[in-house]
């Protein structure tokens, strides 16, 4: 992240998440390198919910989430960062 000076959008990524679904039990992230395009990499963000939604209502809340990602993490880092949604099982 140092190498594109993304610590702050990262930061505020995480922030988002934990905003929009303030059920949220972790957030986990990994580094990962593509393996057709070597040096490349991105950073998965794996947030774990705490309960399953209405499908209506969990795409409400990433739409939600996609627009603030959009106002705070800079176009030029748009592409380092993936994020997926889980549901915890119970």
């Amino acid at each position: 992240m140092r190498h594109h000076e993304a610590e702050s959008a990262f930061g505020d990524l995480v922030r988002c998440i934990k905003e929009t679904f303030p059920d949220v039990l972790r957030v986990t992230t990994e580094v990962k390198e593509d393996r057709e395009a070597p040096g490349t990499f991105t950073i998965v963000c794996d947030a774990f919910l705490r309960t399953a939604q209405p499908m209506d209502s969990q795409l409400q809340a990433e739409r939600r989430f996609t627009r603030r990602v959009c106002d705070v993490v800079p176009q030029r880092l748009s592409l380092l960062f993936v994020n997926h949604f889980h549901h915890a099982q119970e």
